[in-house]
């Protein structure tokens, strides 16, 4: 067989060739066209891929409550759950200099309304999903609940050194000032006053004998052994611990069933850890 011979067969096969490749391109063609959406100004835009992770900042008193929640939700959804801990003002900065976090679960409300001022947070979105309240917590036990509940009682017997987390970032360390405030006895006690990073820090001093006692949210003494007894809680303002989606999860549906999922399932893990439930979360 000639060379003119064997171009013309392959001339011939052109056609066959091009029907194939044909064949197997166009269902993806297809495909790609169909998944393009169009914005509202006609603009042709790729979809936003399903995320597969959820980025959570979360006040450290929620380490033991959240810890358990984002174990659920993702062996429920298959969706990753990164949480990070810290105290809910050093969270509220980082959130403010563009720290990539999906949702915020603060210990009080008040650092929540700052992020939606500044325009950080997806509108409609904020929700309270607890009630924080104040122990003091002794690794030593203590049948005598009175006297510490009664801290006018408490202080003139009190320990030598007392953790609270510090008030300037922490609400449940502002919270504890105030009560002591409040009760007549932050003069007595204040010069044995140890400040720590976060509540989480706090307990770790107690546990390890850094100090004698801390005052702790309820939630961080559940299981503890000593004695964990309640601040009263006319001695401070309410805790009232807020959720709300930030900027970055705006399209990511995962970030809301999160936070749907704290408000439904996860409220029965938070009472479970001491937090009181709002109103609205026990329906």
């Amino acid at each position: 067989m000639n060379v003119r011979e064997i171009s013309a067969r392959l001339v011939s096969r052109r056609p066959s060739l091009w029907g194939r490749a044909i064949f197997v391109l166009l269902p993806l063609l297809l495909t790609a066209c169909h998944n393009v959406s169009t914005s509202d100004n006609g603009t042709e835009t790729l979809p936003t891929p399903r995320r597969t992770e959820n980025r959570v900042a979360a006040a450290a008193d929620l380490t033991d409550a959240f810890t358990e929640i984002g174990i659920a939700f993702e062996k429920e959804t298959g969706t990753k759950v990164s949480l990070t801990f810290g105290a809910t003002g050093q969270l509220t900065t980082q959130i403010e200099n563009g720290a990539p976090f999906d949702v915020f679960a603060a210990a009080d409300n008040s650092y929540v309304t700052r992020l939606e001022k500044g325009g950080k947070t997806v509108s409609g979105t904020s929700q309270v999903y607890a009630i924080g309240t104040l122990a003091l917590w002794t690794k030593k036990s203590t049948k005598d609940a009175g006297k510490v509940a009664d801290l006018s009682v408490w202080a003139k017997t009190a320990p030598l050194r007392v953790a609270i987390a510090n008030p300037e970032v922490a609400p449940y360390g502002r919270a504890a000032k105030e009560a002591l405030h409040n009760a007549g006895v932050l003069a007595q006690i204040e010069p044995k006053l140890v400040y720590a990073e976060n509540v989480r820090q706090a307990r770790q001093y107690a546990q390890t004998g850094n100090v004698d006692a801390a005052l702790l949210p309820i939630s961080l003494t559940k299981g503890l052994p000593g004695s964990a007894l309640p601040i009263p809680e006319n001695l401070y303002t309410p805790l009232q611990q807020m959720i709300v989606l930030l900027k970055p999860a705006v399209h990511s549906s995962e970030a809301y069933t999160f936070e749907n999922y704290v408000m439904g399932k996860g409220k029965v893990v938070l009472a479970r850890h001491g937090f009181a439930l709002p109103k609205n979360a026990l329906r």
